[in-house]
């Protein structure tokens, strides 16, 4: 806390300083980012651990193991089925570290051999018929041998120590032996090595206990090979489980890990055996033969730290997806996918020679620097704040996500020749859907980056729904800016001229998007006309279909108007003022609508059906308290010809418009409106003219239409106009309102 209180005065002493010197302002800026960028790293490195390891005192910089209790660590730390082999890949490690420090001392680099053999349960193997090999048993433990410099005093006092720093040269962050009893419940050490002018054997093991390993039988012994073995057994249960079993995919996950080592010809030799079978690979051979097409290595500045980048086109028996993967010391910590719009590709690519996936490995001193002690993370921001200032950005630490971006572009130059042909064919796949989406069409100017980064496989239905989403965040951003551009100029009426170029160009793009949804909604319309017509036809077997089939189309039954979106509503054919109503029911008897003091147990025999006969569609509008009108439509059968006095839709109708009379108001939600005799109510009947409905009709004052398909009759007394229309004068109505637009589309 002190620090962050002198790091915060030494800021304003700065400014003060600045200020009064008169010095620019971006070079106040500039000193000010430093330091705040320092302040944020020194914050990120002393509170940022994956794993909790015990905390490094401050008066000294070793831990002996019996400061802390291993025991309860391993319990408190379990391993993850990803991170199986991190165990097996710190033995390793250490191996070639002790090679190297063998070189280092003897000055001679030759003959280095690192051994890991795979140990297998001791069950007998069962040659199943359907099988033509027989299947090797479960993996339960390595060994790791290497002819390195040995566990020397030196070594073990430190071997005994967490946070030793002495194998700081190597990258070493001396906690990588606490993860060997994580995956394995078993771990002992057999070490020949020569001090002085004599030889020593040193033995011991390290258990789950709270001091660790134990104390080292060391003897000494007559001239022998300098040799150490590291003994991982009885790999964890659920750990096993997820072991593969095949030497073969041991191989590669070791060769991943250690892509740089077996990447360098002439390095220490390092052989995978397996005693079930007796087969030995040799680690250099498999990676170049069996996971490496070709590789290049390239560099790139990102604020002002430097990176090296091996770019490698892996056989897919080493890899199953394209990645990037981030290295510390030379060794792989993290991998990640490449980032969108520079491999869209998810499927392997072909260079002509065999298929492959792209893999990186990335190396820095910041990456080294920055490596969590577990070797799982590194200890860097995931994304770059968002700050305005370029020049607080530009002196920031690196995030991960801007690191691994600089790696997507190198890898669009790697595989230019690769991915051209895929990139030809989405972009004519994008283009085609587009072109037959009338909603998307415009995307091609407006939003063509975006749709070109999709990923190159996904299926129509996924590239679809892709370009959709792309398509509704181009519609939110036109809206928003226009509607803060509106409010700018608003308020900033004398600066016109500033604004008047984005305004009209944001009010072009909006006017462009509005017209491609008019153009769908008007197809959408035409589509509806010619459905409901060919719903009005006879069946094969010459009947008609019932009003139920017909009344969905027009609004689905047994709904309101807030079950479904504004749009599935397809009233506008009957009138296109009922597109806009405050509230609309369909096929629900009086009690659910809310028509104050009906109810369904009260009426006569007649009204106690009324949720299977009631085919009204209520529309109360224009306004709230009270409602401005009313509005009823009936459907009856086409071609329906018999209709008996209760059937009547002129008495329903009648009845019905009595019954709101009656009740006067409607409760919805909790809220009362009402419905005064002074506002009308406006009924549809929609069905066929037959002569028995004329007859139930003939005392009635009714004005028929000059096309003979419809009539009209007025209500006084009860302020109410019932309309008569058949299906096919709404249909040919509904096409002549439209037409000009139909005509424009050329759907006519």
């Amino acid at each position: 806390m002190n620090c962050e209180r002198s790091h915060c005065s030494a800021s304003l002493e700065n400014v003060v300083v600045y200020c009064q010197s008169g010095e620019r302002l971006s070079s106040l800026l500039k000193d000010v980012a430093k330091m705040w960028s320092s302040a944020r790293e020194t914050q990120r490195r002393t509170t940022s651990l994956s794993i909790p390891l015990p905390s490094k005192p401050k008066a000294q910089i070793n831990m002996p193991f019996q400061s802390f209790d291993y025991a309860n660590y391993i319990k408190q730390n379990p391993l993850s089925a990803n991170s199986r082999f991190l165990p097996l890949f710190e033995a390793i490690e250490n191996a070639f570290n002790a090679i190297e420090e063998r070189y280092r001392l003897t000055g001679k680099e030759s003959g280095g051999l690192v051994t890991i053999t795979i140990v297998r349960e001791a069950v007998q193997p069962v040659l199943k018929l359907e099988e033509t090999k027989i299947s090797p048993p479960p993996i339960i433990g390595f060994q790791i041998k290497d002819n390195g410099i040995g566990f020397r005093e030196a070594n073990w006092r430190a071997f005994k120590e967490v946070y030793t720093t002495h194998k700081l040269s190597f990258g070493g962050k001396g906690v990588g032996r606490l993860t060997y009893l994580l995956a394995f419940q078993e771990a002992s050490v057999e070490s020949y090595f020569a001090e002085g002018d004599k030889k020593y054997a040193r033995s011991f093991s390290i258990e789950p206990t709270r001091s660790g390993p134990t104390e080292s039988l060391l003897k000494e012994v007559e001239s022998t090979d300098e040799f150490t073995i590291v003994s991982l057994n009885q790999m964890r249960p659920m750990l096993r489980e997820k072991c593969p079993k095949n030497i073969s995919a041991v191989a590669n996950q070791i060769a991943l890990h250690f892509f740089k080592r077996l990447s360098i010809s002439g390095g220490i030799r390092c052989e995978l055996h397996d005693a079930f079978d007796g087969q030995i690979i040799d680690l250099h051979t498999f990676f170049r033969e069996e996971m490496l097409l070709s590789d290049k290595r390239s560099r790139f500045t990102l604020r002002n730290e430097e990176f090296v980048v091996t770019q490698t086109k892996c056989k897919t028996k080493a890899a199953n997806r394209h990645q990037i993967m981030l290295c510390a010391n030379g060794r792989v910590v993290s991998t990640h996918a490449v980032p969108a719009g520079f491999i869209q590709s998810k499927a392997k690519l072909d260079d002509g020679n065999d298929q492959f996936f792209y893999v990186a490995l990335v190396e820095s001193q910041l990456l080294d620097s920055n490596c969590s002690n577990d070797r799982t993370r590194f200890l860097l921001d995931e994304e770059d704040d968002d700050v305005n200032s370029p020049s607080l950005l530009e002196s920031s630490t690196p995030s991960i996500s801007s690191i691994l971006t600089e790696v997507g572009k190198l890898c669009k130059k790697f595989l230019r020749k690769e991915v051209a042909p895929l990139e030809v064919i989405h972009q004519r796949r994008i283009e085609e859907l587009c072109r037959s989406n009338m909603n998307f069409k415009p995307l091609l100017k407006q939003k063509q980056k975006e749709l070109f980064e999709l990923p190159y496989d996904l299926s129509d239905s996924e590239l679809e729904k892709s370009v959709w989403r792309i398509y509704s965040q181009w519609k939110y951003e036109i809206r928003t800016r226009f509607s803060s551009m509106t409010k700018s100029v608003r308020d900033n009426n004398n600066k016109w001229m500033e604004y008047r170029d984005r305004y009209r160009s944001t009010l072009h793009e909006l006017s462009q998007m509005a017209m491609h949804d008019l153009a769908v909604y008007v197809t959408d319309r035409r589509a509806v006309l010619d459905f409901l017509w060919d719903r009005l036809k006879a069946t094969e077997d010459g009947k008609f279909r019932d009003e139920a089939a017909i009344h969905d189309i027009f609004f689905p039954r047994n709904t309101d108007s807030n079950d479904i979106a504004w749009d599935e509503s397809n009233l506008w054919i009957i009138d296109e003022r009922l597109l806009f109503q405050q509230y609309t029911a369909s096929d629900l008897n009086w009690k659910k609508v809310g028509l104050d003091g009906v109810d369904s147990n009260d009426r006569p025999d007649v009204c106690s059906s009324y949720d299977r006969v009631f085919d009204d569609t209520f529309a109360f509008t224009e306004g709230s308290q009270p409602y401005s009108s009313a509005t009823l439509v009936e459907f009856k059968r086409p071609e329906r010809e018999s209709y008996t006095e209760l059937e009547n839709p002129y008495a329903q109708v009648v009845r019905y418009i009595n019954q709101i009379r009656k009740a006067g108001s409607i409760t919805k939600d909790g809220h009362t409106f009402r419905m005064d005799k002074s506002q009308p109510i406006h009924a549809y009947v929609v069905c066929h003219l037959v002569e028995k409905l004329l007859e139930h009709l003939n005392a009635v004052d009714f004005t028929e239409s000059a096309d003979g398909q419809g009539f009209v009759v007025h209500l006084p007394k009860l302020n109410a106009i019932i309309y008569f229309a058949t299906f096919e004068k709404l249909i040919a109505d509904a096409r002549k309102r439209n037409r000009a637009f139909f005509d424009k589309l050329g759907l006519e």
